[in-house]
């Protein structure tokens, strides 16, 4: 019974990664078609995208500490 629970639990968490990752995606086409300027993360630094490309840089900012614990 263990074998299909994390069976299940792995299809679970597949589809929410999806999900997430659609959301996200669509998000970012509606933001670009409004023009609307997007922050994002590169190597430790934020940087402002405007709709024309250009990438303004903001400030540096700390990497996350957390770690996640492996699934058996």
């Amino acid at each position: 019974m263990q074998k299909d629970e994390y069976i299940i639990e792995r299809l679970i968490v597949g589809r929410l990664a999806k999900a997430a990752f659609l959301g996200t995606y669509k998000a970012n086409q509606k933001a670009q078609a409004a023009k609307i300027p997007m922050v994002i993360e590169k190597d430790g630094k934020l940087y402002q995208i405007n709709a024309d490309g250009f990438e303004h840089y903001l400030r540096d900012i700390e990497k996350p500490n957390i770690k996640l614990k492996k699934l058996n």
